[in-house]
């Protein structure tokens, strides 16, 4: 036995060694003919798309056979959270918040594709993200343009956070912050009350006047000059 044991070690130490290309091309095709042969299998289709890092999308099953109790829900928040993953790599705050508004809304009874705990998780860790990468895009701003710009992203993100989910003290910290020192000024905590009011009063004016509106913002001592003016009135 340990003579065959010791040839047969001698095989494998001669067989050449399987490349990771290949390997990974033959677990692709394998995938393929999976999908090709099954074009609703999850397994494949999750495992193609994390490979990808592109979701192909997801359907539902109507098959008592493959819809095992919890195996959807398990699979729909796997694909979720690789939808999130893909999002934060391409910095898409737009996105992302939109995933968080969709998720944020209870379901009907007969639509429950997601663990109740799950969903809510996933609507939280989407909308964190959403406001941290829009949070990094004002931080990263250098010039007058990329500020105005964040500016403005941040005028309408806010907007769609009061119009989908209601009154959101981050969003409105971080509103107040882009404001105050796109315009020059400093926050001041004693001020607080004030900053926020203007800041918002910025934000209501413009997002109202539309989108051309928003691109003739001018310098920041004319919008400083402005709406201190308008204030003091």
């Amino acid at each position: 036995m340990r003579g065959e044991e010791k040839q047969l070690g001698e095989l494998k130490e001669k067989e050449e060694p399987i490349e990771l290309p290949r390997m990974i091309h033959d677990c692709l095709a394998g995938l393929k003919m999976c999908i090709t042969r099954f074009p609703h299998h999850y397994k494949s289709l999750y495992r193609m798309a994390y490979f990808y890092a592109h979701s192909q999308g997801i359907w539902r099953i109507p098959s008592n056979e493959v819809d095992r109790p919890g195996s959807f829900a398990s699979h729909m928040g796997r694909s979720i959270a690789l939808l999130v993953e893909v999002l934060q790599q391409m910095k898409d705050h737009g996105m992302l918040l939109t995933l968080a508004i969709h998720l944020d809304r209870k379901p009907e009874a007969d639509k429950m594709y997601m663990f109740e705990t799950e969903r809510k998780h996933m609507s939280k860790h989407a909308y964190d993200l959403s406001l941290q990468l829009l949070r990094n895009r004002w931080k990263e701003a250098s010039t007058f343009t990329s500020k105005k710009a964040a500016v403005i992203d941040i005028c309408r993100t806010h907007q769609k956070i009061m119009r989908n989910l209601g009154y959101r003290e981050d969003i409105l910290n971080l509103l107040t912050e882009a404001y105050i020192n796109f315009v020059g000024k400093s926050l001041e905590k004693e001020k607080m009350e004030s900053q926020r009011e203007e800041a918002l009063k910025f934000a209501t004016q413009h997002i109202s006047l539309g989108s051309k509106a928003l691109k003739a913002i001018p310098n920041p001592s004319v919008v400083w000059f402005s709406y201190s003016s308008s204030n003091d009135n």
